[in-house]
């Protein structure tokens, strides 16, 4: 008798995809992604990138939590995040000093493209184009913006930043531009566009002169708090034009010359 084909056995089911895991938003709708493993901070882009996006409305994303080996696909991630959440964000911050790390341009791109309410941003030693810097002044709403760093970026370096498009920013109260290259042409325009502005870090602008801080004392009366340390090339005039500034109650003026 002719042999019996074996019995075959039907492959077991493929076990469905498991759902992204769910993201516990605060009730006051602000995110930290910082200090979490790797694996919980890739669930929660994961989850924020696959929509329906939950009511998020400050994030803060550290991307060392993604590791220093860093991909593509952890961009994607960011990116994919950013366009689902970005509509209703007030307030983003990607954690300083590691950005230049890990991160490409277009992840700062998309955070001043996708975001228009945004009224806080930091973007410290952020990577950043210059059609994206130029892009900053369409954030009508801004109020705190924070840019440290971004002259001497690893990935796109910019000698000389267009930061005047931040004097479109006419809410503008805290500027933070500390080591960005930023000249008197620049600070003019931002004071003049800005003149609501009442706390503002320079901290090592070497292209800084007098003529610079003048036109910010002089467009921004109620300037509080001023940071101009390792800002040499301010010397005696720019001193002498803070005298002007009635509301100055902070000013620290460490090697700046002509200060004594």
């Amino acid at each position: 008798m002719p042999e019996e084909p074996p019995a075959t056995t039907a492959a077991p089911a493929a076990a469905p995809a498991a759902a992204p895991a769910a993201v516990d938003i605060p009730a006051d709708g602000v995110l930290t992604i910082e200090g979490r493993e790797r694996d919980q901070a890739v669930a929660i882009l994961d989850r924020l990138g696959s929509g329906p996006a939950p009511a998020v409305t400050a994030l803060s994303l550290d991307p060392l939590v993604l590791g220093l080996e860093w991909g593509p696909e952890d961009e994607a991630r960011v990116l994919a995040a950013l366009r689902a959440v970005g509509p209703g964000l007030q307030a983003l911050s990607l954690s300083p000093y590691a950005i230049n790390m890990c991160m490409g341009p277009a992840v700062a791109e998309a955070a001043v493209g996708l975001c228009p309410a945004l009224q806080r941003l930091s973007l410290r030693e952020a990577p950043c184009a210059a059609e994206t810097l130029e892009g900053l002044g369409a954030l009508a709403h801004l109020e705190e913006i924070a840019l440290g760093g971004i002259a001497v970026s690893i990935h796109a370096p910019l000698p000389v930043p267009p930061l005047a498009a931040l004097g479109k920013c006419a809410s503008l109260r805290t500027l933070e531009l500390t080591n960005t290259g930023l000249g008197d042409a620049e600070l003019t325009a931002i004071a003049q566009g800005c003149p609501g502005l009442t706390d503002v870090d320079l901290t090592s602008s070497d292209l800084l002169t007098g003529a610079g801080v003048a036109a910010l004392a002089g467009a921004c009366p109620g300037l509080r708090r001023l940071d101009l340390r390792q800002c040499e090339q301010v010397g005696p005039e720019g001193v002498r034009a803070l005298a002007g500034c009635p509301s100055l109650k902070e000013l620290d003026l460490q090697r700046v010359r002509g200060a004594a």
